[in-house]
């Protein structure tokens, strides 16, 4: 039974998982069979419901009745414990649970490993680093153990963990990555949303944003759809943080909201510092600190009576807002407090150094301070770019062209980040008397809009659907969409009304623009081109972008890529002239991603998946002999004749209706498979 509740668990029906359990339990064939269900239960129940290690007393009560028959299972029932303390920073538990955990293994094995880096962060966590380093060196150990999927899956957790108080974060987000990736080909659809917010966490940190919203959006459909509600929570919650560290109002505050009633209605309060640390970068990024003030002492109070080592850059923050807001002593005091906490990481350091400079009368000083602050957060683009931008402030009045170069690289930073409300405050700064008000080229910022062409049309701002003009003006901003953002005038009149007179085609292309006024800024006109407003997304563009670099990188990355084609390029308009060549451009580049992936597949055993992909492409264009030929190819050669069988059959069905005769290959797979 314990082994159908795992196939339950992994196939994505957490329920069924359970009642499987339920039904189970009453019938156990002894105590380690009990013990083994019980600790699936609890494994089911970190994710729907409150997490509070209390909560699991039951645990660790069976864990200490069949220490002595199952030792290995006791001590994987203590340390499953551990990590869940770990991970709510409820970090006395965790100490004495790997402690206890460590003699139960004598830190030998897997086991050994999981309690070694539960003890590890334990450590990290509470600003002992020297005694934490040895043992979070054992996680790699959780990431070579040899078990099945379930396994790897909740290894995962403290392995990533450990590699984030390590500030290992790309390879956080790249252990995260690989597991996705293993996940996927096994069909295990029901363990893909904690790998998904670890990614999306880890993501955040190392300044892939993009990557950590679409994990964490992928996630939030996963888990919202299996009752998973602190995995829901999770998802919320860096959902939130993304979009506040990227200015987009609108978006961070309704997933905060959402992030602090969820937490309200179910208990589960560890994602509240979250959520309110989201409003405290929506308020920064938009040049509003007094918007800072209520959730920074929201965050004061839920972190009341824990040890400040590890939070720094929040209370960094409260400094920035506090001097920003005049209150300049009462600044001054966090900071002398910060000061008597020994910084527990690089980020701690790196952010200290910054806050530093706040009160440094002294221009050279403060540049000397602010210039560490940089190079100390050399592996954390967002919080560097921000340093950049206070040492570019301080720089400008004796050395403008070094302010002007600090300023630029910090705006470069901030628009790959899609962080707007950074990037405008850059562009203040480059355009002030002090900097010669030269900005330079600036690359465009993001401005939350994007078009969508891509399985239909649609205007979205931040998420949001926005209404467009139907008729003349839905179609004039499809068209300049697709010609790049950008267009002359003539060009957009002959697209509209190509049998208009030229100068009656120019007012209604004036009547059409002021239709779309109405909707909010959409297409603008400059000189004698209309162009979408500038940091306009298109998602046509974006998927071109992204599966061209996809096609050249990972199998995560190409899956990615397919996830952004939506279907087919404005389905509503096939018989448009100028529809048909992007059409056609953008189809063929989805195909290409999905033979990519299933050679890929086919390459790594992944026979069923490298199937599936193939099977997508053929729902694109069911005519294309050479996918029904590397379909038939590969199951012949791993020994199952009879879907090759039918699949030439199918292949040779799809011919006789074209008329057209079959390749010599078809004809040879035909013979081997009796078809």
């Amino acid at each position: 039974m314990t082994s159908a509740a795992l196939a339950a668990l992994t196939a994505g029906h957490p329920d069924a998982a359970r009642r499987l359990i339920a039904d189970a339990l009453p019938r156990a064939n002894g105590p380690v069979e009990r013990a083994e269900l019980i600790r699936l239960r609890a494994r089911l129940t970190t994710w729907s419901g409150p997490i509070d290690v209390a909560a699991w007393a039951e645990l660790l009560k069976v864990a200490d009745e069949v220490a002595d028959a199952a030792p290995d299972l006791a001590a994987a029932m203590i340390c499953d414990a551990a990590v869940l303390a770990a991970y709510t920073r409820q970090l006395p538990q965790c100490e004495a649970l790997a402690l206890r955990a460590l003699e139960l293994t004598g830190g030998e094995g897997t086991l050994g490993a999981l309690a070694a880096t539960g003890l590890g962060i334990a450590y990290a966590l509470t600003g002992r680093t020297d005694q934490a380093q040895p043992l979070l060196d054992r996680s790699a150990d959780l990431l070579d153990a040899d078990g099945g999927i379930v396994d790897a899956a909740e290894l995962l957790l403290p392995a990533v963990l450990a590699l984030v108080v390590q500030e290992r974060y790309d390879e956080a987000v790249d252990t995260a990555a690989r597991f996705l990736t293993a996940a996927r080909s096994l069909g295990a659809i029901g363990l893909l949303p904690l790998p998904l917010c670890l990614l999306a966490h880890a993501g955040w940190k190392a300044g892939r944003w993009d990557e950590a919203r679409l994990a964490a959006a992928e996630a939030l459909s996963l888990a919202a759809g299996s009752g998973e509600v602190a995995l829901e929570l999770y998802a919320e919650a860096m959902l939130a943080l993304v979009a506040g560290g990227q200015g987009r109002d609108e978006a961070c505050r309704d997933r905060a909201a959402r992030t602090l009633a969820l937490s309200d209605s179910t208990g589960i309060g560890m994602f509240r510092v979250t959520a309110n640390m989201a409003l405290v970068h929506l308020a920064l990024s938009r040049g509003r600190p007094q918007d800072a003030l209520a959730p920074l002492a929201e965050v004061d109070r839920l972190m009341d009576g824990q040890r400040r080592s590890g939070m720094l850059n929040w209370h960094a923050d409260h400094i920035a807002v506090l001097v920003q807001l005049g209150l300049h002593e009462r600044a001054a005091e966090v900071c002398r407090l910060l000061e008597q906490e020994a910084p527990g990481n690089r980020w701690e350091s790196a952010a200290l150094l910054r806050c530093r400079s706040f009160f440094e009368a002294d221009d050279s000083r403060a540049v000397e301070s602010l210039t560490a602050s940089v190079a100390a957060f050399s592996w954390q683009p967002y919080e560097q770019a921000r340093s950049r931008l206070r040492l570019a402030e301080r720089l400008a009045p004796a050395s403008p062209d070094r302010a002007r170069e600090q300023a630029s690289e910090a705006h470069r930073v901030f628009t790959r980040l899609r962080a707007r409300g950074w990037a405008a405050q850059a562009e203040v700064l480059l355009g002030s008397d002090a900097l010669g008000g030269r900005k330079g080229e600036l690359a465009v910022v993001p401005c939350g809009l994007e078009v969508r062409l891509l399985g239909g049309f649609a205007v979205l701002r931040d998420g949001v659907p926005v209404p467009v003009a139907a008729g003349t003006g839905a179609q004039a901003v499809k068209y300049v969409a697709l010609q790049g953002g950008r267009v002359s005038a003539d060009r957009l009149v002959e697209a509209l009304w190509p049998r208009a007179e030229p100068g009656r085609g120019k007012v209604r292309l004036r009547n059409v623009l002021a239709r779309l006024r109405q909707s909010g800024e959409l297409l603008e006109r400059d000189g004698d081109e209309i162009a979408l407003v500038e940091g306009c997304a298109v998602d046509a563009v974006t998927f071109m972008e992204e599966s061209a670099a996809a096609l050249a990188g990972t199998e995560e990355q190409l899956r990615r890529a397919v996830a952004r084609y939506a279907g087919e390029l404005l389905p509503g308009d096939r018989y448009q002239d100028w529809t048909s060549g992007p059409r056609e451009r953008l189809r063929n580049r989805y195909l290409g991603l999905l033979d990519r992936l299933a050679a890929l597949c086919a390459g790594r055993g992944a026979v069923d998946e490298a199937l599936q992909w193939w099977e997508q492409a053929l729902d694109v264009e069911p005519y294309d002999e050479d996918r029904y030929i590397a379909m038939a190819a590969l199951l012949v050669s791993a020994g199952r004749t009879g879907p090759a069988n039918r699949v030439v059959r199918r292949a040779q069905a799809m011919l006789d209706r074209l008329s057209v005769p079959a390749s010599p290959a078809l004809e040879s797979l035909a013979t081997q498979v009796g078809a």
